[in-house]
């Protein structure tokens, strides 16, 4: 899998505990973001409302504070 957003989300989806779920978009976010970071967060803004979308926006907050 060559595109970022289906390797994601293929891997998202195996994951059946929350808490990796949550990890994972959260490391899947701050990976991605180095190279594409206008894809990274239209992904994450593309999660399903719950808690893995908002860990999720809560790294990229971190790091977009971080950046400024």
């Amino acid at each position: 899998m060559s595109d970022p957003l289906v390797s994601v989300w293929w891997l998202r989806e195996r994951l059946g505990d929350p808490a990796l779920q949550r990890e994972f978009a959260t490391a899947g976010f701050h990976g991605w973001s180095e190279t594409d970071p206008e894809a990274a967060l239209a992904w994450v803004k593309a999660l399903p409302a719950g808690e893995t979308r908002d860990a999720a926006l809560q790294a990229a907050a971190a790091q977009q504070a971080g950046n400024n």
